[in-house]
């Protein structure tokens, strides 16, 4: 024990460590129910009917009238399968050749019925969208508009997997007046079929949360960001409905994100329903240091996102690439720069949304300190997740309750956190050696049924202790990379 009590004491910065087999590292696609959870808003955040946080993480298509060969069940499901999407976004546009400018009407609503039903059969979420580009004023066409979405709401009011966006990017000139009588009359037509869906409304100028001026000015000068106090002080009057805010990383730079911040401070609920990490013409360069900076904002945030778009255009936008006829079953190959770098993104985001059994204990990383942390709270793994570490997915089950509590101590000389079954070692860490206790992390399992390993690294600064329910794991860093067995640290439950 005493031996124990010193290594504690002797940190030094570990390498990561990489444990080919190990289960731990690799998160691997999970099978989630058909059944879709109907979902509200709940302050700025959208939340099911448990309460539970949900972020929604997927992709966008392109226009219906041009791509309508990515929508099929076999794409969603990969997507789903591959990707860790749980949301796919159906641009029907109403110019250009779309539903309101000799589009065949029939045709795109057949397509729409297509993936509203295959989103459904894969769990997914789907949003319709209405995608207004080219008319810049949702006015233009608001007759049709609020036909449709009185017979799409008619058709779908049983469906908790859809969602109804129903302007896409008001521009050139259009006010916040103008969307918001818009938006009155198509909202009434919705919930005159449906009173649960989630609504989503675009914003001036091109779903930027206002005119530009404004933003430049409050970004650049300090000035009221007069443009979003307009949006502020006359929401539109339903308790299921968020704003939309549409970013390329390389055109929209830190004055949107500060604008995205101060609307959420506000109260205002955001869902970025577009978005690339290239320029905002859907070509040019991409900027990943804008996209991180955007990625960052979207975890901190939980903000729900879609990425334009699914298809193989010949543009940087564009997930697939050029040369790839695919559509579905898509491996790393068959992607754009765009779509791995999204791919890899909603992964991670979507295995951070999904519910989780009870008692599942979630294990993270630290790349810099080298540390291994554990919780049984998805609050602060998410918290954690946003401010840099790495999420491992689950280590083990714990009981709700034992006889057997862990305790969990932190080291505020390196920030490192320990944990231990043994009341004696917790105190005599806080008592002799500055540790802080922290209490009851979670419970060890009576019945002894799943064994937690306990390793110990002696040239390791911080991150000197891993737990792990792998004998393999165990083993590979005992005679491999110069770890020590410390037993059995405590016991998980099956699941």
């Amino acid at each position: 024990m005493v031996q124990n009590l010193r290594r504690l004491f002797c940190f030094r910065a570990a390498l990561v460590i990489l444990l080919t087999g190990a289960a731990f590292l690799f998160l691997t696609p999970k099978t989630i129910s058909a059944a879709v959870k109907a979902i509200h808003v709940q302050g700025t955040q959208l939340v099911d009917n448990s309460g539970e946080q949900v972020q929604l993480c997927g992709v966008s298509t392109h226009g219906l009238q041009w791509y309508p060969q990515y929508v099929n069940e076999a794409s969603f499901a990969s997507l789903k399968g591959s990707w860790g999407a749980n949301v796919v976004r159906l641009a029907m546009y109403t110019g250009e050749g779309g539903y309101c400018t000799g589009g065949d009407k029939t045709r795109l609503e057949q397509i729409i019925d297509t993936g509203v039903k295959a989103a459904n059969n894969q769990g997914m979420y789907c949003i319709i969208d209405w995608h207004t580009l080219s008319d810049s004023n949702p006015q233009t066409y608001q007759g049709e508009a609020v036909n449709f979405f009185r017979k799409m709401s008619a058709k779908y009011a049983s469906y908790n997997n859809v969602i109804y966006e129903i302007c896409n990017e008001p521009c050139n000139g259009t006010t916040w007046g103008q969307v918001k009588s818009y938006a009155d009359a198509v909202v009434a037509a919705i919930r005159a079929n449906d009173k649960k869906a989630l609504i989503l409304v675009g914003t001036p100028n091109w779903a930027q949360l206002g005119l530009d001026g404004s933003l430049y000015n409050a970004y650049y000068s300090n000035q009221t960001d007069t443009d979003l106090n307009t949006i502020l002080n006359n929401r539109i009057n339903d308790s299921n409905l968020m704003y939309t805010c549409h970013f390329y990383a390389t055109t929209h730079v830190d004055w949107l994100r500060a604008r995205v911040n101060r609307a959420i401070d506000a109260g205002l609920p955001v869902f970025i329903s577009e978005c690339s990490i290239c320029d905002s013409s859907g070509g040019g360069n991409i900027d990943y240091t804008q996209a991180d900076a955007w990625k960052n904002l979207i975890v901190q945030r939980r903000l729900s996102f879609c990425a334009w778009s699914l298809c193989n255009k010949a543009e940087t936008s564009a997930l697939i690439s050029s040369g790839c006829q695919k559509t579905s079953g898509w491996s790393d190959s068959d992607l754009s720069a765009t779509g791995k770098w999204f791919k890899k993104f909603i992964w991670n985001q979507g295995e951070l949304s999904k519910p989780t059994p009870e008692g599942a204990m979630f294990r993270l990383y630290h790349p810099h300190t080298g540390e291994h942390f554990y919780t049984s709270s998805r609050l602060e793994r998410n918290t954690l997740v946003s401010r840099g570490w790495i999420y491992e997915g689950i280590g083990w089950y714990a009981p709700k309750k034992s006889s057997t509590p862990v305790y969990r101590l932190y080291y505020p000389f390196t920030t490192d956190h320990h944990y231990t079954s043994d009341k004696h070692e917790y105190d005599t860490l806080i008592k002799k050696y500055g540790w802080k206790g922290e209490g009851i992390g979670w419970y060890s399992s009576d019945s002894k049924e799943v064994p937690i390993y306990r390793q110990y690294n002696p040239g390791a600064r911080t991150g000197a202790h891993n737990y792990s329910d792998s004998k393999y794991e165990n083993d590979v860093l005992v005679s491999k990379h110069g770890w020590i067995a410390e037993g059995i640290g405590w016991y998980g439950i099956r699941q």
